[in-house]
């Protein structure tokens, strides 16, 4: 049930270095181990999504957004963003979550690795909220 994996190393090689994959960890070089960006996203998701599992692609009637489902007992996530390269945001998306009163959406934040959450009241059964490339979790409740 995977169609892809992305394997990054720990730490760089040398953070200053300009050979291929040098700098692709998610904390600087050996003996510095400070966190980079990426840390702290890949730490957010991790943290957020622990104990649920992937249920499957979300059908989002918008070829710029893409949507996984992620369960854990009766709890459900989801996870949006813009699967492109070119800077995209989907100013006002509607993403329809049922019979949900409210949401809990978690972006990703610089320095946490918990992100930052704020809540939202759903209007018609429905969440309206931009969507860019930067991925956001979303918790019905």
């Amino acid at each position: 049930g995977v169609d892809r994996v992305a394997m990054f190393m720990l730490r760089d090689v040398d953070s200053t270095g300009g050979g291929v994959f040098e700098t692709c960890g998610l904390v600087t070089q050996k003996g510095e181990w400070k966190p980079k960006v990426s840390w702290y996203w890949v730490a957010t998701l991790k943290n957020r999504l622990k104990g649920y599992r992937f249920a499957g692609d979300v059908a989002t009637g918008n070829k710029n957004v893409m949507a996984l489902r992620f369960t854990r007992d009766k709890e459900e996530a989801i996870a949006l963003w813009c699967p492109t390269s070119e800077d995209k945001t989907v100013a006002d998306f509607a993403l329809p979550l049922g019979t949900a009163k409210k949401a809990d959406i978690v972006t990703l934040a610089t320095g946490s690795t918990t992100g930052r959450l704020t809540s939202q009241n759903l209007v018609g059964g429905k969440l309206r909220l931009p969507v860019t490339e930067r991925p956001i979790l979303v918790f019905p409740k």
